[in-house]
């Protein structure tokens, strides 16, 4: 008995389906093969992240000053770090080791000239080093008096990154969920050129306000395990808080724009005021917000100052970078980055870099001169935008 059309019509589809399925994780399977495991270059900076070191820094001195004044000026040097080695630039004659912050005490030992290499043409250092990631960490750490920005190669960070997801993933999709394709989004040159740069804006930080930014990392040690991140009705309240900043940063009008402020300022309290929150905890999200939300701030208004400056050019060895693409994503993550409050409501620490960014791009119209007063002592980005509204 033959069957109907549309079930041999329905059949061939699964089929060419099925095939297609199975070509396709063939494909990623094949590619995922050809991952490093390890960075090509691990006793030396390679030329691509030289390249887009010497970017980062190209970045920071011509438009840092628009930014952020004093930051486009500031001496700071880089550690970056792979699997095997910390490299350091910017530093003549470094001391031993480091200072991981907020410490205390040192680590590391001496750095060794890198022989028979040069970054611009000067000497850089070297020291081996295990679980960099825990022992020195993408912020910033203190090497003698000098405030230092750190992070990890983007090679390594890459590698890294795919095992992470590797080892969370089921045994069926480890080998075939395409990890070239995913990571690109989530890490590309450009990006990683940005996040040197906020990096070594925590190191700014560390130099006008040491005590600040100690104390608001000794919080995240102190705080981060109690904090209601999962309680619903502060979830609904940060809900409401993200929806209004975003409001306030859409809006036509100082007008508007004003009133979404309020309106932030008054769900801010309206959450500190359910049971259960703990007076403890909102000095801590006001110094997160201080720490890691102005850093995402000079992040992404450094990009879109760059994309907005007529003729500017990056470094030419960056054009042989297939993970560069001029810039040309800024506001799609911009965008992306307010687009969903309701997703930033969920977000466990990586909530106040957000609302932090907020804020700050809201004190640029409210208060112009807002960055002059944030590292002084006791003033929080909530407590200018209370003043900018009149609260």
């Amino acid at each position: 008995m033959s069957r109907p059309k549309w079930v041999r019509l329905a059949v061939w589809f699964v089929a060419g389906l099925l095939s297609l399925c199975l070509l396709l994780s063939l494909a990623s399977y094949l590619a995922n093969r050809a991952i490093p495991g390890g960075s090509a270059s691990v006793g030396t900076l390679s030329s691509p992240e030289k390249a887009r070191l010497a970017e980062a820094l190209q970045v920071r001195s011509t438009f840092g000053e628009a930014v952020w004044p004093g930051f486009g000026q500031a001496d700071i040097p880089v550690l970056e770090y792979n699997e095997a080695y910390a490299f350091l630039t910017g530093y003549v004659d470094p001391p031993t080791g480091w200072e991981k912050v907020p410490g205390p005490g040192l680590r590391g030992q001496a750095w060794q000239a890198v022989a028979g290499d040069a970054f611009r043409g000067q000497v850089y250092y070297r020291q081996p080093v295990e679980d960099a990631a825990g022992q020195i960490g993408s912020f910033t750490v203190r090497i003698g008096e000098r405030w230092t920005a750190s992070m990890v190669t983007k090679e390594w960070g890459s590698i890294e990154m795919v095992s992470q997801v590797r080892d969370v993933l089921p045994p069926v999709a480890k080998d075939v969920v395409p990890y070239r394709l995913l990571l690109p989004q989530v890490l590309d040159s450009d990006q990683y050129i940005f996040k040197l740069v906020h990096e070594s804006f925590h190191a700014f930080q560390g130099r006008q306000a040491t005590d600040r930014l100690m104390q608001a990392e000794l919080a995240a040690r102190q705080y981060e395990g109690s904090y209601p991140w999962d309680d619903q009705a502060q979830r609904d309240g940060w809900l409401r808080e993200f929806q209004a900043l975003k409001a306030g940063l859409q809006a036509q009008d100082a007008a508007q724009r004003s009133a979404a402020v309020r309106q932030f300022l008054q769900e801010r309290q309206e959450r500190r005021s359910l049971p259960g929150f703990s007076a403890e905890w909102a000095p801590y999200e006001m110094q997160r917000e201080w720490l890691e939300g102005v850093a995402l701030y000079v992040e992404y208004f450094t990009w879109q100052n760059v994309v907005q400056a007529p003729g500017y050019q990056p470094q030419a060895e960056l054009k042989s970078d297939s993970d560069f693409h001029g810039y040309s994503a800024f506001q799609s993550k911009m965008d992306a980055a307010i687009a969903s409050p309701r997703l930033l409501a969920t977000q466990r620490d990586t909530r106040f870099y957000s609302a932090g960014m907020m804020q700050a791009f809201l004190l640029d119209d409210l208060m112009p001169g807002w960055k002059s007063g944030i590292f002084n002592e006791g003033v929080y980005l909530e407590d200018l935008l209370r003043q900018a509204v009149g609260e």
